[in-house]
């Protein structure tokens, strides 16, 4: 329960949701935003946001834009009112989001499963959205062939118009008309075509009089020779409305069929269109997702309030939400740099007493905290860094500004004490109360002791406060009492301004003789006032300026070792850098020794493959095929001596993983890191300056500039199974009086090209010179490799006739039918 959040400024953190949506649809869950009661739903939409971040981290939003809200039209046709094109034409663009919503989250299920599972029940009525669309025009009339009567009917309605136009034409040029006439044209009166003439002549014009000018000069005539397919006109004009009545009476049923459809498809869209508008805000603001945990407290780190983040930001764009209308907002204050800071309070602690200068940031410290807590109970993120904690309040109480109130008759003491009774009244340990300047329009030393016995109950109520003073008494509490924890926003007395940057355990001073004097007021009046002050003042105040110090030179100092450990990172990240460019140099001069060794034998085999050619067109002389055998068996010395060369060469090691985590030089095939999904997966395609990438079962789009270098090395892949036993076939053969047992196939499945291709060769020449005219080699279909490698070779073979694939008995494309010279 909340007493009020219009002090912590939720409104405008609605308004900055109403900036991002994109439909009247989402708007209507911005304008509800609202804290939940219990944390469970909080948690869940604070999860539906963080995986509607991770769409648009991938540039796959939700397509919502063009769904709107048909409530209205939606009643009106279940009640059996006729639906204008307008209305439907909505319905159906509805209709065809939700259909497309739904695909486009089925399709990242992986991504946003919570998304998912809100479209994934809703009913694809992309068909009838097509019926709808389908019977208007772009300008939303109902086209012509919206029914097979309409075309027609609507060509003889023009037909008949352009007669009756015609012939008022030519009545407008008969001379014996023209004197009859008040002006020379013809124009529509109680939907008949008339012409304007003079009223002294009204007689001398047969036809029927069907309106008068207000002068009484002139009246509008329907000529005698139009009536007829005037009435003709107005026939044809009635049955097409009646037609277009009859089409828009059916859509309107076809409407109201699917409404309670339509209804869901509006509130899905809805709710994704909200969801993805709070995940822009939260990459707007650099926000986090913080769960909320069961228990109160808190722990936030570099936290930043919101509405001054919003300031630093350009206004967002006018969003699709047909509000293209809408003023322009008014431009903003735009603030230099937002300083972050940490605030919390530990297991035993309960109230965090903020001090410090006046205008230095205490309040809106304190309105930070408080609007965190509101935002977690609404499922939003929140602009703080990682390991930021917040506990769940039930109630959140606020006693901010000045409450006076001339109407019941109170001081602005008065309604602060009776704000103060409310809060003691209803606060307990599941409570978060906020109180700006405790006590402190009354005598101060009243005040500060009224102050602290306020805090001190709370306290014993178990809840948690957070409070704002300037009262010294209260600094010093949190040294006695362990309930109390200090937070100072510092001070520059240097530069006489507040630093807005909070130290917690450090209580500040209110620095107010500084300020005045840095706003300009005597010095010696300053001076007086610091006699004024007592002694015993001063001393604390002096105690106070000595944590303070000390404080800030440990915060320097902090900021030193920073500044040299980034140094230190600097220095290492160029020696790395340097290190890789050598072994970089290393590897090129190694692979250009290696090509030109490999390109050496492989010149070799070339000058084989000639010879082989320039035997293939001689004639089949028995001296020509034992040269052709002898070229075949260099060809297979020159193939194990680039082998044996390759094995040689040293082992390509794959360069170390540059010291930055961006992935250099992206390949297909590369293992890379998607960042965004914290997952591995394979690239396995590159266009332009973006990948796709195989994530699981999902292959998403992801900008070069974003792949990483893996966390793991690629997971193995399950072997290869061996090739199943093969028994080539043979047949027997007479030569000679002695019979001999013939192979006429060889399985090549499982061997590698160079291997395929030497035992290929083998066989060729085996059979050469015998009685074998045929011969099939199987291997297999694969990826295709070996398959491509072997035709290539047989179709350069001197051995082979012709070469075709396999047919459906012979293993089809896994094998290959060779005929033998």
């Amino acid at each position: 329960m909340l007493a009020t959040n219009a002090p912590l400024e939720l409104e405008d953190v609605r308004g900055a949701l109403l900036e991002r949506v994109r439909t009247p649809l989402g708007s209507q869950h911005a304008h509800q935003l609202a804290p939940f009661d219990d944390p469970q739903p909080a948690r869940a939409r604070i999860e539906a946001v963080r995986q509607a971040r991770a769409l648009i981290d991938l540039a796959e939003p939700p397509p919502v834009w063009g769904a709107e809200d048909v409530a209205e039209p939606l009643s009106m046709a279940e009640k059996g009112l006729m639906l204008e094109g307008g209305p439907l034409r909505a319905i159906a663009e509805t209709m065809s989001v939700g259909a497309t919503v739904r695909r486009h989250l089925v399709a990242h299920e992986a991504v946003a499963p919570a998304m998912y599972g809100l479209a994934v029940g809703l009913e694809d009525l992309s068909r009838v959205a097509r019926d709808i669309r389908q019977c208007f025009e772009p300008d939303g009339t109902l086209a012509d062939h919206a029914s097979p009567d309409l075309g027609p009917l609507r060509s003889r309605v023009r037909a008949l118009q352009e007669s009756i136009r015609s012939k008022l034409s030519e009545l407008l040029r008969d001379t014996k008309l023209q004197d009859y006439l008040q002006e020379n044209y013809f124009t529509i009166r109680n939907d008949r075509h008339v012409l304007p003439i003079k009223s002294s002549y009204k007689n001398e014009v047969k036809g029927i009089v069907h309106d008068a000018s207000g002068s009484g000069q002139t009246v509008f005539i329907e000529p005698q020779a139009l009536l007829d397919i005037g009435n003709r006109l107005k026939i044809a004009e009635s049955e097409q409305k009646e037609e277009e009545r009859r089409i828009l009476s059916e859509l309107t049923v076809m409407a109201a069929e699917h409404a309670d459809q339509v209804r869901e498809i509006m509130r899905v869209v809805g709710i994704c269109d909200f969801l993805t508008s709070a995940a822009q805000l939260s990459i707007d603001l650099r926000c986090v997702p913080v769960v909320p945990e069961p228990g109160p407290g808190f722990d936030l780190r570099n936290a930043r309030h919101p509405l001054l983040v919003l300031q630093t930001l350009a206004p967002p764009p006018a969003q699709a939400n047909g509000e293209t209308d809408a003023p322009a907002p008014a431009p903003r204050p735009r603030v230099v740099r937002v300083i972050g800071n940490d605030f919390g309070i530990q297991d035993e602690q309960q109230i965090l007493v903020i001090t410090g200068p006046n205008t230095g940031g205490k309040t809106v410290a304190m309105k930070t905290i408080g609007l965190f807590a509101l935002m977690v109970k609404c499922g939003l993120h929140l602009p703080c860094d990682e390991g930021s904690r917040m506990g769940w309040y039930d109630r959140i109480d606020v006693a901010i500004g000045d409450l006076q109130s001339i109407a019941d008759n109170l001081s602005t003491f008065a309604a602060h004490m009776k704000a103060l009774v409310r809060i003691l009244a209803l606060a307990d340990d599941r409570s978060l109360v906020l109180i700006d300047e405790i006590a402190s329009d009354t005598d101060p030393t009243q005040g500060q002791a009224l102050a602290q016995a306020v805090l001190e109950q709370l306290g014993d109520r178990g809840a948690h406060v957070v409070v704002t003073t300037h009262f010294e008494r209260l600094k010093a509490v949190p040294f006695t009492d362990t309930r109390f924890r200090n937070a100072g926003v510092g001070f520059d007395a240097d530069a006489l301004r507040p630093t807005y940057r909070v130290t917690l355990d450090v209580p500040q001073g209110s620095s107010g003789f500084d300020i005045a004097q840095a706003l300009g007021l005597p010095g010696s009046v300053v001076d007086r006032a610091r006699s004024l002050t007592g002694e015993g003042a001063q001393e604390l105040e002096r105690m106070i300026k000595a944590v303070e110090d000390q404080s800030s030179a440990l915060e320097q100092a902090r900021l030193q070792l920073e500044r040299a450990e980034a140094t230190a990172a600097a220095a290492t990240a160029r020696a790395q850098a340097k290190e890789a460019e050598l072994q970089r140099t290393i590897d090129r001069v190694k692979a250009g020794a290696q090509a030109d060794l490999l390109a050496e034998i492989e010149a070799r085999q070339q000058q084989v493959k000639t010879m082989i050619a320039r035997l293939q067109a001689a004639t089949a002389e028995t001296s020509a095929a034992e040269s052709m055998r002898l070229a075949n068996q260099t060809a297979d010395k020159l193939g194990k001596l680039h082998k044996e060369e390759r094995d040689k060469l040293p082992e390509d090691k794959p360069s170390p993983p540059p010291s930055s985590k961006k992935a250099a030089e992206v390949k297909v095939g590369d293992w890379v890191r998607v960042g965004k999904l914290a997952r591995d997966g394979d690239v396995v395609a590159i266009d332009g300056r973006e990948a796709h990438v195989s994530v699981g079962n999902m292959r998403i789009r992801v900008p070069l500039s974003e792949l990483e270098v893996p966390h793991k090395p690629r997971p193995k892949r399950t072997a290869r199974p061996a090739p199943r036993e093969f028994k080539p076939r043979t047949r027997q053969v007479r030569t000679e009086g002695e019979v001999v047992s013939i192979t006429e196939e060889i399985d090549l499945r499982g061997a590698t090209v160079d291997e395929g291709i030497q035992r290929l060769e083998g066989f060729l020449d085996y059979h050469y010179n015998t009685v074998t005219t045929h011969v099939r080699v199987v291997h297999g279909h694969g990826t295709g490799a070996l398959r491509e490698a072997i035709r290539e070779h047989l179709k350069r073979s001197g051995y082979v006739k012709s070469v075709r694939p396999g047919d459906q008995s012979e293993g089809g494309d896994g094998a290959t039918v060779v005929a033998l010279n």
